[in-house]
């Protein structure tokens, strides 16, 4: 006697064998959707701060060395811890979407500070990028949490992360040429005001700065 187990639907096959292919309509297709440019944004260009080549080149740029930039890291990361108490009276006041908007605007404007030749400015966004990311991070989760079903939440995720990772990858390689051509400083400035000028346009489109307690 033979025994054939039945087909099971999988993540897999619903998605040509490509867990990344389900995240993504997932993503799309859900209650997430209005909220994926600001996540992108924001995860990219955070990526590109804290695993790329901005946080060190703005330490230089603002006359820190080994021993104060890491005094200076440690401060910063202080700071955000102490900050992320502010989230839950923050999102009591506005919605998910100004949430993350306010955040996403937050981290980019860090790059516009990072590529002013101001010194204090440049000692700002190493916490205001930081500080934006203590609240983009678990604004992200909840909404991924609260829009995607419980099948698919871990694969969203994770094709979310892969997400900021294809422009971090692109932005890291044109930050390698700037350093190289010596115009770092320019193309954070820039980088920082393309990111901020899209998103309030995407900010005025979507309302996305109501007050509300609601999402």
């Amino acid at each position: 006697i033979w025994l054939i187990e039945p087909q099971k639907k999988t993540l897999l096959s619903e998605s040509s064998d490509n867990p990344n292919l389900a995240g993504f309509y997932q993503l799309v297709r859900s209650g997430f959707r209005p909220f994926l440019l600001p996540a992108i944004v924001a995860g990219s260009l955070f990526g590109l701060y804290d695993w790329g080549l901005s946080k060190p080149s703005i330490a230089e740029h603002i006359g820190l060395n080994a021993t104060s930039y890491s005094i200076m890291i440690s401060v910063v990361a202080v700071v955000a811890f102490f900050s992320a108490g502010l989230f839950p009276r923050l999102r009591r006041k506005l919605s998910d979407i100004s949430l993350l908007t306010a955040a996403a605007i937050l981290i980019a404007g860090g790059f516009i500070f990072g590529g002013l030749n101001v010194r204090l400015l440049g000692f700002v966004t190493l916490f205001i990028v930081d500080i934006g990311f203590t609240v983009f991070s678990p604004i992200t989760s909840i909404l991924v949490n609260k829009h995607v079903t419980s099948a698919y939440r871990a694969t969203s995720i994770s094709t979310l992360q892969f997400l900021y990772k294809i422009p971090f990858l692109i932005l890291n390689i044109l930050a390698g040429y700037a350093i190289a051509f010596g115009s770092i400083n320019q193309f954070h400035l820039a980088l920082g005001v393309i990111s901020c000028f899209g998103l309030f346009v995407f900010a005025l489109r979507k309302q996305a700065f109501s007050p509300s307690t609601s999402s």
